[in-house]
């Protein structure tokens, strides 16, 4: 009956044996390379806009009766000016998170001019932060704002 007791014994103890690699005491085994998969986060180590901080020291502001900002959500800021001798229009922009605002002309006429205060970002499935900053933006104008109207709008 020994025989058969030792004999299931060791092969319990055969069984139960570790058969990876011996990595000693306190060691970590290797581990071998999984497949990476694609991101679909942006890459915020060098952002594609530079940031900037403020409007260029020659902006002149434009008079709050020569913008239109219907357009825009009621709680976005709205500050418009002008620079290089009016043929320059910023306006502070909105961003956060993942997000990087900039400005597109979108129609000037002898009237008026439209411009666009774009948002671009990673897409839906970013994870980002629910952050908001305000950034200057500007678009170039062909001839000088004048007293043409700024219609401002989001896009």
């Amino acid at each position: 009956m020994n025989a058969v007791s030792a004999g299931v014994l060791l092969l319990a103890v055969s069984a139960c044996a570790d058969t990876g690699d011996d990595v000693g005491y306190g060691g970590t085994p290797s581990v071998e390379p999984t497949e990476t998969t694609e991101s679909n986060s942006r890459d915020m180590s060098s952002p594609p806009i530079p940031p900037i901080d403020e409007a260029p020291e020659d902006a002149a502001p434009v008079a709050t009766n020569q913008v239109d900002s219907s357009a825009l959500p009621d709680d976005y800021p709205v500050e418009v000016w002008t620079s290089e001798d009016g043929t320059v229009v910023g306006a502070n922009g909105q961003e956060g998170g993942c997000t990087v605002v900039s400005a597109e002309l979108v129609e000037e006429t002898a009237e008026s001019v439209t411009v666009a205060l774009v948002e671009t970002g990673p897409g839906d499935e970013a994870v980002c932060t629910m952050d908001i900053r305000i950034r200057p933006v500007s678009v170039e104008l062909a001839e000088p704002i004048g007293e043409r109207t700024v219609i401002l709008e989001t896009s």
